[in-house]
């Protein structure tokens, strides 16, 4: 399966989404520079990994249609 970069993506962060070692991630990427990646750079991803994982809302985690408490807001991240 083929992988496009997005902004702020790395090879850890992508590893973890799908689930696959980053030593796995770079044995298919062979001429990937980890350290000089692009947005829309296209990598491999090996088709046992080819679906990201899914992660559980735990109980504590506010849905969007729920406001979230005041004393309980995240601080605000900015998005390159």
């Amino acid at each position: 399966m083929t992988y496009t970069m997005q902004s702020g993506d790395t090879f850890d962060s992508i590893a973890e989404k799908y689930n696959i070692p980053v030593e796995e991630l770079l044995r298919v990427n062979p001429g990937v520079n980890p350290y000089d990646l692009y947005v829309g750079q296209q990598i491999e991803i090996p088709s046992r990994y080819r679906y990201p994982l899914v992660r559980e809302r735990r109980s504590h985690e506010f849905l969007p249609s729920q406001p979230m408490p005041p004393q309980s807001m995240p601080p605000h991240n900015v998005v390159q």
